[in-house]
C-alpha cells in the first residue's frame, strides 16, 4: 500500500510524538542540550560542570521516574582551560568527568590536572629544573529521580451474567496509574486496551522524555471477546492470560485467578439476538394486521 507523502510525513510525526514505551526515546541532540555554564577559577584554571539531567525518564502524574542506574543515564557537559598561563614549558592539560550515586544524590565531577615544566639556565646551558602539578575538581549535585517500582498484581471483578447467552463483564478497580495498557486473552481471542500513551516532550534542558498521558484506543482480535465503555465483555469462555505494560516495559506476570473477584448476576432469560427478531416479527405482524383492517374499510 502506498501513502501520499502528506499521510506518510503525517504518520512519522505520529511515531515519532507518541510512544508506549521509553524505548521510542529519540536520543537527544546536541544541539539542543542547554546546560547551566557557571565559571569558577582556581588558581591557573577556569571551569565549570552540569548535570544537564538524566535519558529514560517517565512522567508519571507529575512525577518523573527511572528505571535503572541514574548515575548511567546522567548526561553531563563541562569544561576546564587555563586562564592564566603557567611560568614554564610543556604546558598540558587533561580532563576528565565522573559520575556516581552518593545516597539520593547524583555527583558529577570535572577533574582537571594541568601540568608544566620549569626552566633554569647558566653559561653551560638549560635544563628542567622543575615539573608542576595542579589539580582541581568541579562537581555539580543533583537529587536522583526516584526509582519506577513495576506495580504488582491488579484487582480484576467479574460480574457473570448467566442464562441462555451468558456474557462476563470484567472490570479493573483502582488501576494503578503507571499502566499504559493491558490485554486480556480467552481461548478464543483477545482484547487490549491502551488507556495512557506516552507524548515524547523535552526538559527546560532539552532531554527527551515520555510524558504519561490519557488516551483511550481498543485492539481486538478472534472472538468471543470485546468492549463495551472501557470494560472488557467476554461471551461464554475462559481467560487465558492478563498482562499489564508499564512505560518501562512489561509489568510482572501473577495469578490472576488469584486477584479475581466473581459475581454472579440474575439469569439472561432471552438472548439479545432472539430479541431482535421477536421484535421485528411484532413489528411485521402489526402491519399486517393494519393492512387487513384497512381493507375491510374501503
Amino acid at each position: 500500500m502506498s501513502l501520499n507523502p502528506a499521510c506518510a510525513g503525517l504518520l512519522e510525526e505520529l511515531n515519532s510524538t507518541y510512544i508506549t514505551d521509553i524505548s521510542g526515546l529519540p536520543p537527544y541532540k546536541e544541539s539542543d542540550l542547554r546546560p547551566e555554564i557557571e565559571q569558577t577559577i582556581s588558581d591557573h584554571l577556569q571551569g565549570w560542570v552540569d548535570i544537564v539531567g538524566f535519558q529514560n525518564l517517565a512522567n508519571i502524574s507529575g512525577t518523573f521516574y527511572i528505571c535503572g542506574d541514574p548515575a548511567a543515564n546522567a548526561v553531563v557537559r563541562g569544561n576546564a582551560r587555563i586562564w592564566l598561563q603557567p611560568p614554564g614549558i610543556n604546558t598540558e592539560l587533561t580532563r576528565s568527568i565522573s559520575v556516581k550515586q552518593v545516597g539520593a544524590n547524583i555527583i558529577a565531577t570535572l577533574h582537571a590536572v594541568l601540568t608544566w615544566d620549569t626552566v633554569s639556565c647558566d653559561y653551560k646551558g638549560c635544563w628542567i629544573s622543575g615539573s608542576f602539578t595542579e589539580t582541581h575538581d568541579w562537581t555539580d549535585t543533583e537529587i536522583s529521580p526516584p526509582q519506577f517500582i513495576f506495580p504488582g498484581p491488579q484487582n480484576m471483578i467479574i460480574e457473570q451474567y448467566l442464562g441462555f447467552a451468558p456474557v462476563s463483564l470484567i472490570h479493573f478497580p483502582g488501576l494503578n496509574d503507571s499502566i499504559i495498557f493491558f490485554n486480556i486473552t480467552t481461548q478464543r481471542g483477545s482484547v487490549e486496551h491502551l488507556m495512557n500513551i506516552g507524548k515524547v516532550e523535552q526538559t527546560g534542558k532539552g532531554i527527551p522524555y515520555m510524558n504519561v498521558t490519557p488516551f483511550s484506543v481498543w485492539r481486538k482480535t478472534g472472538k468471543g471477546i470485546y468492549h463495551q465503555g472501557d470494560d472488557p465483555i467476554m461471551d461464554n469462555d475462559t481467560i487465558i492470560s492478563v498482562f499489564f505494560w508499564t512505560p518501562f516495559g512489561r509489568a510482572p506476570d501473577y495469578d490472576f485467578s488469584e486477584y479475581a473477584v466473581y459475581h454472579q448476576n440474575k439469569h439472561t432469560s432471552i438472548n439479545p439476538a432472539i430479541g431482535f427478531i421477536i421484535y421485528v416479527v411484532l413489528i411485521f405482524l402489526i402491519g399486517i394486521y393494519i393492512m387487513y383492517r384497512s381493507s375491510r374499510f374501503r
